[in-house]
Formats: structure tokens, sequence, C-alpha cells
């Protein structure tokens, strides 16, 4: 094992090998993978693995056929939403590219990250308190939320006490930043490190054009005169929250830098001064290794682009801050989003970013007059904290290089990226592609698989669409003394993956709906165990029934019920035998429906379910019909 307790960050420059094999085995909502790869060992480690006979791909494959029974690969390889191969196994991996290198941060003194703590501008007095709390609590620098409706005095009232020369301040990218962005140049912090927020394409308005703000990046900035201000910051939650996929995520971008740089040398910058205007803000989810991996491939495209303008990429490297997704985040049992901030929280670590925004868990609950109070707030700064102190998780610098999967999957999608990068350009820009809905129409096919698979839960939603719970402990929220209203992240629709199901968790909440389930033997305890837990993804309560010999007793249980929806739960066989006496009481005793846990093929071969539950079916219509027969009406 390497120490890395005396590592200095002018050390951290190549990885640290941990042995001759490294196993990466990252947990998150959805899944669990292994990558494995050789870096240079010990020798007792090389001692050992040459105890074991050389392994060749066409080897393991025809094992894997054999245990397939005659089974194809595919049906054990996973396919990320860009279509690239997750698997099963990865044997080589092309060269790792130069561009990867970590950008250097302002006043980061020897962390391998700033912990940018999230802070709500819109209520001056909380948010000051917010600011210091979060720096004393060990944040090191402040991430400043729906800023473009304050003014330079507001934002001085904000940062009362706060020591802009210690921390960096960054504004989260909105419409109207640059009106705050022109009145701080009127009399600019002294000593601080600023990254303005301002990003004409994703966050557009009529004085936020690009024209415009190159216009103000080369009358302020022209000379570089300040290397601690940005003016840019290219928002990746715009396509994120619409649903694209990665590769989509990393085209939008990198179109996006294309059309700033472009505005901005037109204008008579520099190239060197105009891409050091220029950051990015890429969101992390839970799904730990396609972020890692966005993360890397967006290195490699903008790479490519800087060497496009005849600029040195090695001179140049990417600013990327993460912030965790809010789509992957759930209203339904908040707490739940702490597993998924932290997963994505490291991935954002692994992936090598200079700072990082951990959303408090219960941002999902935001509203008007609402944000998350300061216990959450703290608790999201301790997932930095802890990453930080006590899994010193940012003392390997590119821990995916080398890995297979890591490396075969980041060329992968890179190389799509840069696909529907030119798709974009050929038909005039990042711009033109959102004016004629063109970007909207790539990513709608994307975005509706994606939602299909929460739906069904083959995309796993820890609280929402499996382990959910009914009861939840509650949260708190603070309210807004002020009148600023949430302002829209982007020009695209964004929406959160939970959000079907809290729509019938909403509904459910008013109307307590209760379903009665009927075993028919002890055997099938885990499909009553699968029936109650997919019914908690709806907010509907179960009352289970005790079979009886005699069909005239178990018709007056039923009568006596609480619900007039039943679900039968069996076997397939306990279903093919059921008695027609037992039937004809049932029906007789329920006016509303019969169904059962059984797939559509079992249910095809019986002429009594009017509905069925099973594995891999939409639950969201499922439940709705159910609900809809309980008489639950569902709001959009």
């Amino acid at each position: 094992m390497v120490k890395t307790a005396n590592i200095t960050p002018k050390q951290r420059k190549m990885p640290i090998p941990y042995g001759r094999v490294l196993f990466t085995i990252i947990l998150a909502d959805h899944d669990i993978e292994i990558a494995m790869h050789e870096t240079s060992s010990p020798a007792s480690i090389l001692s050992f693995a040459g105890n074991f006979p050389g392994q060749s791909e066409s080897q393991w494959k025809n094992g894997a056929l054999k245990a397939l029974n005659g089974g194809d690969l595919s049906a054990i390889t996973r396919l990320s939403y860009d279509a690239i191969a997750r698997g099963p196994v990865f044997a080589n991996a092309p060269k790792s590219s130069a561009f990867l290198e970590r950008s250097e941060a302002p006043m980061l003194e020897g962390r391998p990250w700033h912990i940018s703590a999230a802070i709500d501008g819109r209520d001056i007095k909380a948010g000051n308190k917010d600011a210091l709390t979060a720096l004393e609590g060990g944040a090191s620098a402040l991430f400043l939320m729906q800023a473009s409706a304050l003014t330079a005095n507001d934002l001085t009232r904000l940062l009362e006490q706060v020591r802009l020369e210690c921390a960096p301040l960054s504004l989260a990218p909105a419409a109207g930043n640059m009106a705050l962005a022109q009145s701080l140049m009127d009399s600019p912090p002294q000593g601080a490190s600023l990254t303005l927020g301002i990003d004409p394409i994703g966050h557009g308005a009529p004085m936020d054009g690009v024209v415009d703000v190159a216009k103000f990046c080369h009358q302020n900035f022209h000379q570089r005169q300040s290397a601690l201000w940005k003016a840019v910051t290219l928002d990746g939650r715009v396509p994120h929250g619409a649903g694209a996929s990665e590769a989509q995520e990393i085209a939008y971008i990198a179109c996006a830098a294309i059309s700033v740089l472009r505005a901005l040398t037109d204008s008579g910058m520099d190239i060197d001064a105009a891409i050091g205007q220029i950051s990015f803000l890429i969101p992390v989810d839970s799904d730990a290794h396609l972020s890692v991996i966005k993360l890397r491939a967006a290195r490699h495209v903008w790479g490519q682009i800087v060497a496009s303008f005849n600029a040195s990429p090695a001179d140049h490297p990417m600013d990327v801050r993460a912030i965790t997704s809010l789509r992957m985040m759930s209203a339904i049992d908040p707490w739940s989003n702490l597993l998924r901030l932290t997963t994505a929280s490291f991935a954002a670590i692994m992936g090598g970013v200079s700072h990082i925004t951990t959303l408090p868990f219960t941002q999902a609950l935001a509203s008007d007059s609402k944000t998350a109070d300061g216990f959450a707030r703290r608790l999201s700064r301790n997932i930095g904290l802890l990453l930080m102190e006590e899994s010193r998780a940012g003392h390997v610098v590119d821990p995916a290089s080398g890995s297979y999967m890591h490396e075969t999957m980041t060329a992968k999608m890179a190389s799509k990226a840069w696909a529907i990068l030119q798709d974009i350009e050929a038909g005039g820009g990042i711009v033109a592609a959102l004016e004629s809905g063109f970007f909207a129409r790539m990513i709608k096919p994307v975005a509706k698989a994606r939602m299909g698979d929460v739906a069904s839960a083959k995309l796993s939603l820890v609280g929402v669409n499996s382990f959910a719970k009914i009861k939840t402990r509650p949260v708190t929220m603070r309210k807004i003394s002020g009148k600023v209203k949430i302002i829209q992240p982007s020009i695209l629709k964004a929406r959160r993956l939970s959000q079907p199901f809290e729509m019938l968790r909403a509904a459910s909440a008013k109307a307590k709906p209760v379903v009665t389930l009927l075993p028919l033997s002890k055997a099938c305890a885990d499909r009553v165990q699968f029936t109650q837990n997919y019914l908690a993804c709806g907010g509907i309560e179960n009352a289970i029934l005790s079979l009886t010999p005699s069909t005239f007793a178990l018709a007056r249980a039923f009568e006596n019920a609480p619900s007039r929806l039943l679900i039968i739960i069996g076997s397939d066989d306990d279903y093919a035998e059921l008695k027609p006496q037992t039937l004809d009481a049932l029906r007789a005793a329920c006016p509303c429906a019969v169904w059962a846990c059984a797939t559509p093929e079992i249910r095809a071969k019986t002429d009594w379910m009017s509905g069925s539950l099973y594995a891999g079916q939409d639950r969201v219509a499922a439940l709705s019909e159910a609900l809809g027969l309980l008489g639950v009406q569902i709001h959009a």
C-alpha cells in the first residue's frame, strides 16, 4: 500500500499505483460494476499473479457462452443511453489522452478540490448566515444560487464579513447574470476570485446574447486583467435536466464553448484570454461510473476544440466544476437522496474536478416560499468533508487511468459526442439547434427511454420505485422571507426522474388507499413482499387476508376487508388450481376487480385476472390504474 499522507499538490501529477490488478467497485442506485486493469506493483503481487495462467478474450467468450447454455452474449450486455456497451468484460483499452490534466484552481491551498457550498441568494440575511457557517464549517468556496435578481448592493450585504480573498465565489448560471456582473465591474472586490456565471447559450436573455457577452468580456478582460475572474460558465444542467444522454450533454457544452470562443475572438480577444474566461458546470449523478467517464470524455472533446483554435490543450486544461444532479433527487423520502449525493460527489472527485457543489438533500422540495435549512446544508457539506478528510479520495489523480472499462468507454463516449457536435455545427451551431428545436428533438427519445426505465424500475431510484416507504421521517425546510421566485434553470424544460411517482404519492397521501392481499400459500412469501413493496411505490397500504377452507367464510372476510381491490398472490400453479367456487365467491363479494401477482403470460391463461403486477412492468401506469379503481384522483 502506498502512503499518501505527505503528498503535496505538486506531487499529485500521476496516478498512485495500488497493485498489479486494481478492482474498481462503485456502488450506485442501480448498478455494481467491476473493472480490472494493470498498474506497476510490488513484487509480492507479481508473484501472486504469476501463479495463474493467462487467459484470452476468446477463452472468456467461450466460457460465457457455455454458461449461457446457448444464449447470446447480448443477454449479459448492458448499454448506456448512448448505445455504448457497459461490459460485461473489457479485455483491453485505448491509450489515454494528454487532455486529462486537472485544471488549477485559485485559493485551493493544498486541498484536492473546493467544497463549494450552495447558498440561496433569495434571502439576504439567511444567505449571509449560511455563507459564514459553511466557510467556518469546512467549505472553501461558495456557489450562489438565484443570484441574478440581486443588485451589487444586495450582493455586498449577502457577503458581509465573507473574506472573498480566501474563498472563491461562483454565481450559478442564470438569465440576467450579466446585469449583476456589469454592476460589479464598477467597484470589483479586491483580491476576490469570482466566476460570474454568464451563460449566453443555455440561459440567454435579450441582454445576454453571445455578441453582448463577447463585448462585455472584451471590454473588461481582453488583457486578462485578473486570472481570478471568469465571466462565462457553460451550464451542463441545461441538457442534463431535460433528459439528455452523457454524450449529448458533452456535445451541448462543447458546441456552446465553440460559439462563445468564436464570439470572443471575433470581438478582438486573444484566444488564450478567451479560453481563460470559460468554465464549465457539469452535473454528476448516482451512476458513478458514467459520471466519471462523462467528465473524462468532456476533457477529451475540450482538448480537440482548443487544438482546433490553434491553442495548446496542455496549457488550457478544462475548468470543470461539478454539481450534484437535481434530476436524480426525489421529494419522496428525501433522506434517500443522501445515498445519491454521496455517490455523485465521489464520482466528481474521481473525475478530477476543481469545485464540487453537493446540493442539500431536500433540494427537490425547494419552492418559491421555502428552501433548505441549515441542517440539510450541513449534511451536504459533511459529505464532502468525509470524502476529503476521512476517505482521502482526492489523493489519487485520475484513478480511472488504465482501467479497461473507463478508458474504453471514455474513448467511445468522446467519439460519440464529437459526432453529435459535428451534426450540430453542420446545422448552424448550438444556438440554431436550440431555436429550431433540433436539439430538443434529438434528446427526446433518450429522455423518454430513461423515464420509461424509471417507471419500470429497470433504473432503480431507492425510496422511489424500489424499497419505498409509505411512512417516512419528515424533514424541515426554511421559509423564504423575500419574494424572489425560483428562476427556471434552463431554456429546456427540466424534469426530475421521480416526478411521476411523486404525483401518485401526493394523491395517495390525501386518500390513504388500501388494497386487500390474499396469499394462497406460505410458499409465496417472496411474492407477497414484492407486491407490498410495489404498492408502496404508489403510497398504497395493504391488508392481508388469511385463506380459509370455506369459500363462504372467505367471501365474508373479503366483504369486511377495507378495499374493493383484491390482489391474489400465489405460484403459477396455485393460480391454475384455484377452485371455481372460490372465484365465484370472490366475484360475488367484489364489485371492483381481482388482480394477481403474475406475468402477462400467466394472466393470458386465466379468465379471472382483470389486472396483474409483475417485475419489469410500467409501475406508474399500473399504480395509476389501481388508484383509479380505488377512487383516488391523480392530479398532474
